[in-house]
């Protein structure tokens, strides 16, 4: 009897304080009643604390013939369990974390046949250079033209405004009015969903036909991945796509209004059973936006989450996106911007 209310006991406590290390039991309005099972794990508690009271005043604990044993038995047991714990949710994200590479690359251009454009092949890799599998949630890749002027005005005092406006780059005799994309899109290997095992990769050629006379001085190519740690979570059946081109709908911290946007989004499975019974039930979703020039950024982008139903904004929130790339490995690789002057990609006559 002792043994099997003592486990009882000690089995609420830890699955109170798996949720609680989670933060899906914080004290925040309505949000322990929404928890997964809290209140099944408190009342096994309490049921818990009363029969200890039952058994004490019947005096029990006189009763056990080796009490250090037991009790050595009981604290081994507690102890292998959380060390297993510590190890599997702790240590292994530590000491395994998730490295994906993106890279984009500019190859030789071609002039059509026509001979009114040029075809630029772009190639772009993903590499998961890590130990660990990862769900690949989305990828893109951009090529934009920049338009510039050469403007010989060197010493102007308003040039480093150019820097407080967002830009990265301070260009003395250059004036950038602006990107234009030219083309964007996925890549066919690597569809939303899919998983890339350790050691991986996955390399397309894209053409990217840009018109001859378009007013550009450079190109402008990137690509991203986005990804989640395939040991932390594993995404239920299909990981559908609802287009959007709504004014609203995309949280504040993914797009402002009025941006086109893709939107994946399904529900995960914990990486163990006792997870599974102490979290809420959580949900991915990522945001492929399109882009605008007076917002985040001039070319498109992705922007991705996990959270319980009904809460990704909280996703815009440095606390918490630190939690959920520490719990669930969800990771965006950039390659940066690779740059080719207008001259460089078209060929002779």
């Amino acid at each position: 009897m002792l043994v099997g209310v003592l486990t009882v006991a000690l089995s609420a406590v830890m699955l109170i304080a798996v949720g609680v290390s989670s933060g899906d039991y914080e004290p925040m309005p309505g949000r322990w009643l929404l928890a997964t099972n809290f209140w099944l794990w408190l009342a096994l508690l309490a049921w818990s604390a009363w029969a200890l009271g039952l058994l004490h005043r019947e005096h029990i604990w006189g009763q056990i013939p080796y009490p250090r044993r037991f009790a050595l038995g009981v604290a081994l047991t507690a102890g292998i369990a959380v060390v297993n714990f510590a190890y599997s949710q702790i240590y292994q994200p530590f000491a395994l974390p998730v490295s994906v590479s993106a890279s984009a690359e500019s190859g030789a251009p071609r002039l059509a046949p026509d001979r009114r454009t040029v075809f630029v092949p772009l190639s772009v890799t993903v590499r998961n250079r890590g130990s660990v599998p990862v769900h690949v949630l989305g990828t893109v890749y951009q090529v934009s033209g920049r338009l510039g002027s050469y403007t010989p005005d060197a010493g102007r005092p308003d040039r480093l405004t150019e820097l407080l406006t967002g830009r990265s780059q301070l260009l003395r005799d250059t004036t950038v009015r602006g990107y234009e994309l030219v083309g964007a899109g996925q890549l066919d290997s690597l569809r939303p969903g899919d998983r890339l095992e350790a050691g991986a990769e996955t390399t397309e050629v894209r053409l990217v036909q840009v018109p001859v006379r378009a007013a550009y001085d450079a190109l402008v190519a990137s690509s991203q991945v986005t990804v989640l740690r395939g040991d932390r979570a594993t995404i239920y059946g299909s990981y559908p796509v609802r287009p959007s081109v709504r004014s609203t709908g995309a949280p504040a911290w993914v797009a402002e209004p009025g941006v086109a946007y893709l939107k994946y989004h399904a529900a995960i499975s914990q990486a163990s059973h006792l997870l599974g019974v102490t979290r809420e039930q959580k949900y991915v979703t990522l945001w492929w936006v399109l882009g605008s020039p007076r917002g985040r950024s001039p070319w498109p982008y992705l922007a991705a989450t996990v959270a319980s139903a009904h809460e990704e904004d909280l996703g815009g929130i440095p606390a918490y996106e630190q939690k959920v790339s520490s719990s669930y490995g969800l990771t965006t690789a950039t390659s940066g911007t690779v740059e080719a002057s207008r001259a460089a990609l078209t060929p002779a006559p």
